[in-house]
């Protein structure tokens, strides 16, 4: 079998030295093959794509899986049922060779792969400069999407409700993260007294992060935290997940993050960018259907100094009731999609926003988490009760990978278009 710079994969019967059929589908350079014991041939391309081939069909189709990125090499694993692939962007992912399921992902930051091994527990990845690195593999939790979320998407009535997690996509830092190095930058540069940061760090130790960001935004000037965070959110690119988003039908998104993620990965639909106080605009927006992206904390030139807490919370939006209402609009009219944040901002925000009257009014919404020991069951029936919102939960792995593991499951999900006749 060899594969050609044009895309062409061919099949040859070497006792003859004969081709026996051209494989089309590529539209580029072949850069890899891996052929099993039972004569499945998995094949990748410069064009972004992974193909996997049944060679015991007469006229074998192909079953396509499109990557981020050209895929540089192929090594199967296991009992050949299934197979790495590495691509331009440092990531490996795992695939099934049966039915090209995607099993696992990670990212080998930096590392640009020539070459791979495997011994089922590790990979080993060589670089064109000839250093090889070595990375634990597992398999992702992915739960399955549910079938009302998948629903609401296709009718092109969900918004996507954002957070730290998704933002962690593009290598940026979760609210924990900032606030941790925001104790220690602030300390480097004597805005803080040595003493004070570690009594801080203590109770960052004991799990006090709201605490330690009250007493951050008391005791430090707003420019020094302003000028901090504009110096991790600069010029982030959007992530996988953020590039599968955009490629369903979503009517809006909502971020907590200061980045512009998500504008930029709706930038074919034209989004319009709202901070809160654009209640009136808001309000047009939706009506009009068109689509549309809020950045609760404001966005590069204009932070409100750190991520919102409740208290900050209910402060903003008691004093721009119009915006709440708006909210309160969209959680009884739309279904909300909730990503990389967890269930006590959530429960926060939603204690914010709601107006009783209208909890018993509001549509099914979601909210895809996960934490390393477990969600609290408590919060998880609460969220539900009050707000009827369905937790998705996952088991997190470093990154978050699962993320765009289970949005590429819920994009298969989605009905395919209907061709139009002509």
């Amino acid at each position: 079998i060899s594969g050609y710079i044009n895309g062409e994969v061919r099949v040859w019967d070497l006792t003859g030295d004969q081709k026996v059929r051209t494989l089309l589908g590529h539209q580029d350079k072949v850069t890899d093959l891996a052929l099993t014991g039972d004569n499945r041939l998995v094949s990748s391309s410069v064009d972004n794509t992974l193909r996997i081939w049944d060679l015991t069909k007469e006229d074998p189709t192909s079953i396509l899986r499109r990557l981020p990125a050209p895929v540089t090499v192929l090594k199967l694993i296991g009992n050949e049922d299934r197979v790495i692939s590495a691509s331009d962007d440092s990531s490996l992912r795992v695939w099934d060779v049966e039915n090209g399921q995607e099993l696992a992902y990670l990212v080998a930051h930096g590392i640009a792969t020539y070459s791979l091994a495997s011994n089922e527990q590790r990979i080993f990845a060589g670089d064109e400069q000839g250093n090889v690195y070595f990375m634990f593999l597992w398999e992702l939790d992915v739960p399955d999407p549910p079938p009302e979320l998948v629903a609401a998407i296709a009718a092109g009535e969900c918004v996507i409700f954002a957070g730290d997690g998704l933002a962690a996509q593009s290598n940026l830092p979760v609210w924990h993260k900032i606030i941790n190095d925001l104790v220690d930058y602030a300390s480097r540069k004597e805005e803080l007294p040595e003493q004070e940061a570690d009594r801080l760090r203590k109770n960052l130790e004991r799990g006090d992060y709201k605490l330690v960001e009250r007493l951050l935004v008391s005791q430090l000037p707003e420019a020094f935290i302003q000028e901090y965070i504009q110096s991790i959110y600069q010029n982030p690119e959007p992530s996988e997940a953020h590039k599968i988003l955009s490629e369903l039908p979503l009517i809006g998104g909502i971020t907590t993050t200061y980045d512009t993620l998500l504008a930029q990965a709706f930038k074919s639909k034209e989004p319009q960018v709202f901070l809160p106080e654009m209640s009136s605009e808001l309000i047009t927006a939706l009506g009009d259907q068109k689509f549309f992206t809020i950045n609760l904390n404001g966005a590069a030139g204009r932070i409100k100094m750190l991520p919102l807490t409740p208290r900050r919370i209910q402060e903003e939006w008691r004093q721009n009731q119009q915006f709440r209402v708006f909210l309160d609009t969209l959680l009884r009219t739309n279904t909300l999609f909730f990503v990389g944040l967890s269930l006590d901002f959530i429960i926060d925000i939603l204690d914010s926003i709601s107006l009783p009257a209208s909890r018993n009014q509001y549509r099914q919404h979601f909210i895809l988490a996960g934490e390393p020991n477990g969600l609290n069951e408590s919060k998880v029936s609460l969220l539900k009760q009050d707000y009827n919102l369905t937790v998705i939960e996952f088991s997190p792995s470093e990154g978050f990978p699962e993320i765009p593991g289970f949005l590429d499951q819920l994009k298969a999900g989605l009905p395919k278009p209907k061709m139009k006749k002509t």
